[in-house]
């Protein structure tokens, strides 16, 4: 099951703000090998919500963003008990290159 729900502040000047909210709780279980038995053990998925947010400036050909994603470091696995990243953050520039006519 999973759930999203966002929202997007644009203002003038180019400004933007957008926050997303995701729950996610997945079926099934995944394997881990006991480390004081070796023996392998079933976990369970467990439900996990995320919170990512950014801000950017758009310009004529440059935009300017500020990105966080996972705000609150949740911790989630993926398929076959891959852990997922936690917080980080991304800052970066986009430039637009596209030739008009």
């Amino acid at each position: 099951h999973k759930l999203t729900a966002s929202a997007t502040l644009r203002s003038v000047g180019g400004f933007e703000a957008n926050v997303r909210l995701v729950y996610q709780h997945r079926n099934g279980s995944y394997d881990v090998v006991n480390s004081e038995t070796k023996q392998v053990d079933a976990q369970p998925y467990k439900g996990f919500t995320t919170v990512d947010a950014g801000i950017s400036h758009r310009g004529k050909y440059v935009t300017q963003f500020v990105e966080a994603t996972n705000i609150g470091n949740a911790k989630s696995f993926d398929f076959s008990g891959l852990e997922l990243p936690g917080r980080w953050i991304k800052i970066g520039v986009k430039v637009d290159l596209t030739v008009a006519d």
